[in-house]
């Protein structure tokens, strides 16, 4: 069994995976079920961008990875993109 593989089976034993896009409502449904108060909102920002001044620069900074950049990375984190689609296509993000 792949890493990748070994990953899904052992996060599919899990009742509920939120990602970073979701959060927020994540953290909120496992407070529900806990039977705990609602947590306040995260506080959402880009570290790398508050260090920057340049209004130019900090959209460089935020921008997608384009391809290149995607195909040197990929086989660094190759396992962690094969577990991040299945659960991300199963969750139905876009």
């Amino acid at each position: 069994m792949s890493l990748a593989e070994a990953a899904i089976h052992n996060l599919s034993t899990i009742d509920l995976i939120g990602f970073n896009d979701s959060f927020d409502s994540a953290f909120m449904k496992v407070a529900e079920i806990a039977g705990l108060p609602p947590p306040p909102a995260g506080r959402k920002m880009n570290v790398t961008a508050s260090f920057i001044s340049s209004t130019e620069k900090k959209t460089e900074a935020t921008r997608s990875l384009d391809e290149e950049m995607r195909e040197l990375a990929r086989p660094l984190v190759e396992a962690d993109l094969i577990v991040y689609e299945h659960f991300r296509r199963l969750s139905n993000l876009p």
